[in-house]
């Protein structure tokens, strides 16, 4: 939860490769811009609130800023659980609307006990998670 608040992910990311043994690892946590949660409440998101942000990634490109920085990735995955619990309390609070998205009404609120947890499954699977990590080797 670090490289998104960084001026120079890159310069870090090299200097992690620095400071690494060979087929050392690197394990690295940050918000996937893509995921769920955050394209779905936009400027509501509680993850793009406040400017202490200032890189945004998703899946693939924080495996080729991984890769230009000497690391073979082994693995970018989205293990996140509470995406679509977080838009469905944004919703039941009333600080955002699914009035235009009647499919996910349908699944977040409507059937949420029946759909709520394959839905998030499905995120998780399919790297549509907000919540991501990569793991990486030094070449």
């Amino acid at each position: 939860e670090l490289i998104e608040h960084l001026f120079s992910p890159k310069e870090f990311l090299i200097a992690c490769a620095r400071s690494l043994r060979r087929r050392g690892l690197l394990i690295l946590t940050t918000p996937n811009v893509q995921g769920f949660d955050i394209t779905t409440l936009g400027k509501t998101s509680d993850h793009l609130a406040g400017p202490n942000h200032l890189n945004y990634f998703h899946p693939q490109s924080l495996k080729l800023l991984a890769e230009a920085c000497g690391f073979k990735v082994l693995e970018v995955t989205t293990p996140g659980k509470l995406d679509a619990e977080v838009v469905r309390n944004k919703v039941l609070a009333k600080k955002f609307t699914l009035i235009h998205q009647p499919f996910l009404r349908q699944i977040l609120i409507d059937r949420w006990s029946e759909l709520g947890g394959q839905f998030q499954q499905f995120l998780r699977r399919h790297t549509l998670s907000s919540h991501m990590w990569l793991v990486a080797m030094k070449q």
